[in-house]
């Protein structure tokens, strides 16, 4: 039986920190209720917002921040318009709820924000990776992930007033180094609604927004919070330190440790190293990938202590992939990456 129906919560300005809770919360009410849930957000202030797999510089400053999903290093800020959507599959996002393959996920998730820039006038469309353009120029980014119970997230920043040209700026502000192996100007070109629509009102688009997800997908109701969400429900309390430790998962490649960059169908990938006695230690994957939260950590551990020979690192990439939900979008030769370690 068919059941895509969601729960809407329009959030306002939010800080990274806030959201990071938020995240963590919708991901343990959907996980336990089985329902799927959406939260409409904005920063108060322009920041840039790494992926998942993005390594940071330690000690970053507060304007570098990080959400759950991979993909590219985008803008966020007051006018640029995000939507956290969280789904307890991915089958949940088809018409039938017949299994989506995982380059089928943001076709179906983009639809309403698709629908919402037509009714606005723009001739939108989405190229089957991870941005929604106008005559060519981005405008809109999302990205997505998988926890290993299932439960899927999935990322989308449109870039109202302001945005995703700003990227360079920002890179050279936060990460002067280049740490997080970033294509500066992947949105040299970027558009924005309002430079393309005149009298377009960026206040507008969360009720446009919300009005084409009510008609992609069954909308039960807009929340006002979370607190209505949570009842009967068991949430463990949010360790204070979470979101530092998050924002500290992937940092700067250590001293000791060899690195290869590649570019990728979204950008760049990193893979980088301590190899001693011909063998590796620590693999660490970062970049514009977009995984499962556990896919590349499980590939470093069927590397730990072999050689990054060639027929190895593809025996364990095989294995690796071989299970339920892993899968890696926008690195296709991630293989030949980790070799050039050798």
């Amino acid at each position: 039986m068919v059941n895509n129906r969601l729960s809407l919560w329009n959030a306002g300005a939010e800080t990274a920190a806030e959201g990071f809770a938020r995240d963590q919360a919708m991901m343990t009410l959907v996980a336990s209720t089985g329902s799927a849930l959406g939260r409409l957000w904005r920063r108060s202030r322009e920041a840039l917002c790494l992926g998942r797999f993005h390594r940071r510089p330690a000690g970053g400053p507060a304007g570098l921040e990080r959400r759950l999903s991979g993909g590219r290093a985008v803008v966020v800020g007051p006018d640029v318009a995000c939507m956290t959507l969280v789904v307890p599959g991915v089958d949940w996002l088809a018409a039938d709820q017949a299994p989506l393959r995982p380059d089928q996920v943001l076709n179906r998730a983009l639809r309403p924000m698709l629908a919402a820039l037509r009714a606005a006038g723009l001739d939108a469309f989405y190229g089957g990776r991870d941005l929604v353009t106008v005559a060519g120029r981005p405008l809109a980014h999302a990205a997505f992930t998988v926890a290993a119970d299932g439960v899927c997230v999935i990322e989308q920043q449109v870039a109202l007033a302001a945005g995703f040209s700003d990227l360079p700026a920002l890179l050279a502000k936060h990460d002067p180094e280049g740490v997080s192996v970033v294509d500066a100007y992947c949105f040299e070109d970027a558009a924005t609604v309002c430079a393309l629509r005149d009298g377009f009102r960026p206040d507008s688009w969360e009720e446009l927004f919300a009005e084409h997800i009510g008609r992609t997908w069954t909308l039960d109701e807009t929340r006002t919070g979370l607190d209505d969400w949570c009842a009967g429900v068991d949430l463990v309390a949010a360790d204070p330190c979470a979101h530092e430790a998050f924002l500290a998962e992937r940092g700067p490649v250590a001293p000791e440790d060899r690195s290869a960059v590649a570019r990728t169908m979204l950008g760049a990938a990193e893979a980088s190293a301590r190899v001693a006695g011909g063998r590796c230690h620590g693999l660490v994957i970062s970049g514009d990938i977009i995984a499962p939260f556990h896919t590349l950590d499980e590939i470093s551990v069927g590397l730990e202590d072999k050689r990054p020979d060639a027929a190895v690192v593809r025996r364990v990439m095989t294995s690796v992939m071989s299970m339920p939900r892993n899968f890696i979008l926008g690195a296709t030769e991630l293989d030949l990456l980790i070799t050039r370690l050798a």
